[in-house]
């Protein structure tokens, strides 16, 4: 009986040590690495009225602006069809307050109109990001004629601390996307980055 339970002892440990050894592994999601540019942006305590997609809209104090910046070391390329954010803050209470809000690429689709020609410019994705190259999220457009660029991202609507001179967020970058091509996903890609404003 005592033998049976020593062989039993060490069948387990052998599957416990292969197991615990691919926690070590890292994920192709691992190998890719959000930042935000600045990497402490600037938090504004005024509205700001702006044009996006051709549509007049107004950004809620307190807000900051950022670009996101994809560091991919995966071997590859990776598609970023959205972004997730989740701002974390004060209140005017003390409470901790999490504004949480998806951007897609759709919010900029607009025609512009060149003489009496007219286009339709719908975006899809905020790029693919070849494997082992680093790049800005920028907007893709579905026809040349349309604007297209880095994507500098406006957040508004935060938290509004008592004292709005120490007003400091935390905020999660989370590009939502896959590994492979448009039209051929391979994998799903997991994984975020930090920042603070200041």
């Amino acid at each position: 009986m005592r033998a049976q339970l020593l062989k039993y002892f060490k069948v387990v440990f052998v599957l416990m040590a292969l197991a615990l050894s691919q926690c070590g592994k890292k994920t192709k999601s691992q190998d890719v690495t959000i930042t935000g540019s600045p990497t402490n942006p600037i938090v504004f305590l005024s509205d700001l009225t702006t044009t996006v997609g051709g549509n007049t809209s107004t950004i809620k104090a307190p807000w900051f602006e950022m670009l996101v910046n994809i560091d991919n070391q995966s071997d590859e390329d990776l598609v970023i069809l959205a972004l997730h954010l989740e701002v974390t803050g004060i209140d005017a209470n003390g409470g901790v307050t999490v504004n949480k809000m998806d951007i897609l690429p759709a919010a900029n689709n607009s025609s512009v109109t060149s003489g009496s020609t007219t286009v339709t410019c719908t975006y899809n994705d905020f790029g693919t990001f070849s494997k082992h190259t680093k790049g800005t999220l920028h907007y893709t457009p579905s026809q040349t004629g349309c604007d297209n660029g880095y994507v500098m991202f406006q957040i508004g609507g935060n938290p509004t601390p008592a004292n709005t001179a120490s007003i400091q967020y935390q905020v999660k970058i989370q590009p939502v996307g896959f590994f492979g091509s448009i039209g051929s996903p391979e994998d799903r890609f997991d994984n975020f980055g930090m920042i603070f404003t200041q």
